[in-house]
C-alpha cells in the first residue's frame, strides 16, 4: 500500500478502536459485507426481508454492515443507506445512541477497501474487473474515504 495510504488506515483504525472501546460499542454477529444484492426482499411485506449471503459473518460492531452498506452503495445508490439505517434501527433500537460513532466505523469499511485493493494491485489481479484500472480506482476512492471529516462521511 502507497506510504500515505498506510498511514491513512493506521490512523483510521486507532479512531475505530478508540470508538468501540470508549464508547462500548455493540459486538454482535455481522453480515460483514452487505451490498445491494444482499437481499431477498418479499412482496409481502418488509417483515419477510431477509439478509443473504452470510459467507463473510463474524463478529464486530453492529455498526460495520450499516456502514458496509454505505460504501457499497454511495455512488450507485446513496439513498438506500438510509433505507438500510432504518430497517436496521427498527429491528436493533439499542444501538441509535452509537449511530453517533458511524463515521469512524465507515473509516474501518474503507480499510478493508484499502486492503483488498492494494492486495489485488500487488498480486497483479485483473480478473472481474470492470476497467484496467479498477484496482487502482478502488484504492484511490478508500483513500478519499479514510480522509474525509465526520461530516463528509
Amino acid at each position: 500500500m502507497p506510504p500515505e495510504i498506510a498511514a491513512a488506515a493506521r490512523s483510521g483504525w486507532d479512531q475505530v478502536e478508540a470508538a468501540v472501546d470508549d464508547h462500548h460499542l455493540e459486538i454482535s454477529l455481522i453480515n460483514g459485507d452487505p451490498g445491494p444484492d444482499s437481499f431477498l426482499l418479499n412482496d409481502a411485506g418488509p417483515r419477510l426481508d431477509a439478509l443473504i449471503d452470510w459467507s463473510t459473518a463474524l463478529r464486530g460492531s453492529l455498526l460495520y454492515d450499516l456502514a458496509s452498506f454505505r460504501v457499497l452503495t454511495m455512488s450507485a445508490w446513496p439513498a438506500a443507506a438510509g433505507w438500510f439505517a432504518a430497517g436496521y434501527l427498527s429491528e436493533t433500537p439499542q444501538i441509535e445512541p452509537e449511530l453517533q460513532h458511524l463515521y469512524v466505523v465507515i473509516k474501518a469499511r474503507w480499510i478493508a477497501n484499502a486492503i483488498y485493493f492494494a492486495s489485488r494491485i500487488e498480486r497483479g489481479i485483473t480478473r472481474g474487473a470492470r476497467s484496467p484500472t479498477a484496482s487502482e480506482d478502488g484504492l484511490a476512492q478508500a483513500y478519499r474515504g479514510l480522509t474525509q471529516t465526520a461530516d463528509a462521511g
